[in-house]
């Protein structure tokens, strides 16, 4: 497993020896009908939504099967157990429905990163017109290859490139869902003719040829190991996914003078839902 989904279990998994302590109850003796009793504890303590339970129940379904038995978080009766409690939470705010983004907004978005490319000198002076700029590209990439967030914001140096030989725009996908397990030489490249998106194609080249140059320049380093970090004084180990790209989104739309309509959003994964439903 991830080490992000043994951290995420951690935490599951001590909840619920907290429950069978409570109820004076050896964690490996519990039996399915003892998971309706722990939903009904969780709902008690009023902190998870019906919703958000699934990641309880997985890490006391890893603990049983690294225990040789079988999961109990299982069945028909927890999930009408499930259906109950979530029949009984109810939303204190209303929620807001999130959108694809339309592809009009991201071919306006990529004249805006093509329009930017030229109006600054890359120095750290510069290094907010450098960011939206980024944001723009950024925005783009994520849209061109329907790539999720962690794909986008965890893309290494190297990793997106354009290939003048082949005329391809190659994108390595270092990082995506469900893929941990798999080995790096395994994992794959995804390439677009340089024909289909020229404008992208040329700003790649410019990002990376000035991010190098900057690097260089005024760090006396090459560039940083996150290939959209502009600078090497950019936290970028701190970036989380969903949330990076959402920012740079914001970003990208505030360039562009756009928004969702009232009541809606876009997200980050509002850039995959928009190419797919485009194409």
């Amino acid at each position: 497993l991830a080490p992000s989904t043994y951290l995420s279990y951690q935490s599951a998994i001590r909840q619920f020896f907290i429950f069978c302590a409570e109820q004076n109850i050896a964690p490996l003796q519990a039996t399915p009908a003892t998971m309706v009793r722990y939903t009904a504890w969780l709902a008690l303590l009023g902190t998870v939504a019906a919703n958000s339970l699934q990641p309880y129940f997985s890490a006391i379904n890893k603990f049983f099967r690294d225990h040789r038995r079988q999961p109990i978080a299982v069945g028909e009766l927890l999930a009408d157990a499930r259906r109950g409690l979530e029949m009984l939470q109810h939303r204190l705010l209303p929620t807001t429905a999130r959108l694809p983004l339309p592809a009009q907004v991201a071919l306006d978005i990529l004249h805006a990163a093509n329009t930017l490319h030229g109006t600054f000198a890359w120095t750290p002076a510069a290094l907010p017109q450098m960011q939206r700029f980024r944001a723009c590209l950024a925005v783009c990439v994520n849209y061109t290859f329907f790539c999720r967030a962690e794909t986008g914001a965890r893309c290494q140096t190297g990793d997106l490139v354009v290939d003048r030989p082949s005329q391809q725009i190659c994108l390595f996908v270092r990082k995506s869902k469900g893929d941990q397990r798999r080995d790096v030489a395994d994992k794959p490249v995804i390439a677009i003719p340089v024909a289909a998106n020229p404008v992208l194609a040329d700003l790649l080249i410019y990002y990376t040829e000035q991010r190098a140059t900057f690097c260089k320049t005024f760090y006396n380093t090459p560039p940083p190991l996150a290939f959209w970090s502009c600078s090497p004084a950019e936290p970028s180990a701190e970036w989380g996914a969903a949330a990076t790209i959402s920012a740079w989104l914001t970003l990208a739309l505030r360039t562009v003078n756009s928004a969702a309509p009232a009541g809606f959003k876009w997200t980050s994964h509002s850039l995959r839902k928009g190419a797919a439903s485009a194409a």
